[in-house]
Formats: structure tokens, sequence, C-alpha cells
């Protein structure tokens, strides 16, 4: 993470230096960043233990309907916003779009979420989205206006919270790499890649969506976590059954979990325009 961090804040202050067009930093940086990471998930045979495998269960797909919300409102003008413009800006959305969601989904919501996992779900959940928020400051170096750098950083935080609580629920990552795709190219297509105002409306729409993805999040984790707790629960009163331990009646009733959208508990920005 913190190598991730410096080559992306050395590429675009070096660019910025340099004097060299932002939209060239931003898809070098990005194409060296997903080269890197395409070759060491297949170094390490990686590809599979990090995310990159099918659904247990096909159903759960429906946990990422809250993730895509943020398309939705913007899907007409990203739809016209991408017909109207040239063929070689569309190349250069679609391709940053892809190199972006790509990359940082592998180094937040895969790298660094797994890595943090033996301190406890929250803990990776939290720190990692906070990392993946923080990030987003770099853009600064590039030139960027505060205001709306940190209006993205905030959302970006919320983003990844969201992101990575539905990614540890099911232990796989393509479905976020694809709406984190999809987001910033929609993101791309209305607003371009760089901003340098902040409205009223962008306020209260960022706290809006901050506080759906964080709640999501925390419902996510909380029905995880109680799953986990079930299921260590379960093992243990086998344990004491098998040792001929004396057992309270009442633990002898199977617990199923909720019929909520997280049944089966497992494991794993839009990131606003300019470096989602």
């Amino acid at each position: 993470m913190i190598a991730f961090t410096l080559l992306v804040a050395a590429a675009t202050a070096a660019g910025a230096l340099l004097g060299m067009d932002r939209h060239v930093v931003d898809l070098s940086t990005d194409l060296v960043l997903a080269v890197v990471v395409v070759l060491a998930l297949s170094a390490t045979r990686s590809w599979r233990g990090i995310g990159f495998r099918p659904l247990d269960r096909w159903l759960d797909l429906r946990l990422y309907w809250v993730l895509a919300f943020p398309l939705l409102p913007v899907l007409p003008a990203a739809l016209a916003g991408l017909t109207t413009v040239g063929v070689g800006r569309l190349a250069y959305y679609v391709l940053l779009a892809v190199l972006v969601g790509f990359a940082e989904e592998v180094v937040f919501r895969g790298l660094v979420l797994r890595s943090l996992l033996p301190v406890g779900i929250w803990p990776a959940a939290v720190v990692s989205s906070a990392a993946f928020g923080l990030l987003h400051l770099v853009n600064v170096l590039a030139g960027a206006a505060l205001a709306p750098t940190l209006l993205q950083v905030v959302y970006a935080t919320a983003v990844g919270f969201g992101y990575a609580a539905v990614t540890l629920r099911t232990g796989v990552l393509w479905p976020v790499v694809v709406i984190h795709v999809l987001v910033d190219l929609a993101a791309f297509a209305t607003t371009g890649t760089e901003r340098t105002d902040v409205t009223g409306v962008d306020v209260a729409v960022t706290a809006v969506y901050a506080v759906g993805f964080v709640g999501y999040g925390v419902v996510v984790l909380r029905r995880l976590d109680a799953a986990a707790r079930q299921s260590r629960d379960t093992v243990t009163t086998g344990s004491a059954r098998g040792r001929g331990d004396l057992v309270a009646p009442s633990s002898a009733v199977s617990v199923r979990p909720s019929a909520g959208p997280d049944r089966s508990p497992r494991r794993t920005g839009a990131p606003g325009p300019g470096r989602p």
C-alpha cells in the first residue's frame, strides 16, 4: 500500500513539475501500476486467491446493487456524454477507468484488506477504506483544487468501506472491479477528470452517498460478524459433545443465519472524478 501510494504521488508530482499533460501522467501512471499488479498476481499465482473466481452463489450478486446505485442518477447524462466525445477522448476515458478500477481494487480490496484480516474484519475494512480515500490527496500534487479533492477523499473513503464489507462477505473481488470501472467511466463522461469548484449540491450528494455506503457496510459487517460468532459457537458445542462434556440443552438447537442478504459468511471510489 505504501509503495503504491508513493509511486502514484511521485509520478503525479514529477508530471506536474515537468509540465506534462495531466492526462498523459494519469494514464501512464495507472498503466504501470496495472502492469505491476498483473505481473505480481501471475508470478505468485494469486488470481483466484485474491478474488478473481466465481461467486460461491450467483444469488450473492444482489449484495452489489447498493454499490452500483450511484450509476443510476447519472446514467442518462453519462451515455449522452460518451456518445458526444471524440473517439480519442472516449478511448482515453475507457482505458483510464479500466486501469484505475483494476489496480486500485486489487491493491485496496485485495491485498491491503486481506493483509489486515488477522486484526479483525472491522479494522481491516476501516483502515483499507481510509487508506483508499487518502490516496486521492495526491491529486493536489498535480494541481487539483483542494475543495473538490477533499470531497473526493470523503466519498472514496465511504465507498471503499462499502466495497470492503461486501468483498469480505463474498470473498470475490471482480464484481467491485466492474462497478468501480463503470462508476469512474460515468464520472469521466459527465464531469471530466478534473473539477475546480464545489457547490452546496455536491456536498449534500456526497453526504447522502457517504451515509448510505457506510451504513450498508456496517449492516453487512455486523451480520458477517454475527454469523462468524455463531459458527464458532457451533464448533465449540460440537467439540464439547465429542469429549462428553455437559452441554446446556439450548445449545443443541442449530442456529440458522437470518434471511438477510448475507446468509453464508465469507471474506475479501468513484471514487469521484479525477483519480478514483
